[in-house]
């Protein structure tokens, strides 16, 4: 763990920074591969229900959480474009960061700027009280996947496993 800022109303303790590995905010067990049929609402309830299903989320959360992500991508797309999609939400419901990713080799609509289907969506929950570490947590995602490199290789894997050994790879560096 690294030393963040010092909170203003302590400045002896200085706050310690979350953990924001890709490794341990998506879990193996997180990422998944899914079919043909898929819609934009669709994905992000399969990836919020995998998050409660392998107890990283409250079930008693799931649809608010689902209705929050689906409300937010209505009045803006979070689809970063050339097949890239980042649904995230600060909530009060989750004590760390949290993420499950969705792989789509058919590609989804995702209403991109580019037009482009989704075919790698990264959903990300983060503590309400967070927004710094939010904001860096994506940014390091956007910064990852503007490699073109990077995002080729994994957009290529179309095996969970494999994906998320790549991810965690391309975090060590």
């Amino acid at each position: 763990m690294t030393v963040s800022t010092v909170p203003a109303n302590d400045r002896n303790h200085p706050s310690i920074a979350p953990d924001l590995s890709f490794a341990s905010v998506f879990h193996a067990d997180t990422v998944m591969v899914l079919g043909e049929r898929e819609t934009k609402l669709s994905v992000v309830a399969k990836l919020v229900q995998r998050l409660s299903n392998t107890g990283r989320l409250g079930v008693n959360q799931t649809n608010e959480i689902i209705h929050r992500i689906t409300f937010r991508e209505s009045l803006a797309s979070t689809a970063f474009g050339r097949g890239l999609a980042f649904p995230h939400l600060r909530t009060p419901h989750v004590k760390n960061f949290i993420g499950s990713i969705a792989i789509l080799p058919s590609g989804v609509p995702f209403d991109s700027n580019d037009g482009a289907e989704t075919k790698l969506v990264f959903l990300t929950l983060s503590p309400y009280a967070s927004r710094e570490h939010h904001t860096q947590l994506l940014s390091r995602l956007v910064s990852l996947l503007s490699n073109k490199a990077a995002a080729v290789q994994l957009i290529k894997n179309e095996n969970a496993t494999a994906f998320h050994r790549t991810l965690c790879r391309f975090d060590a560096r």
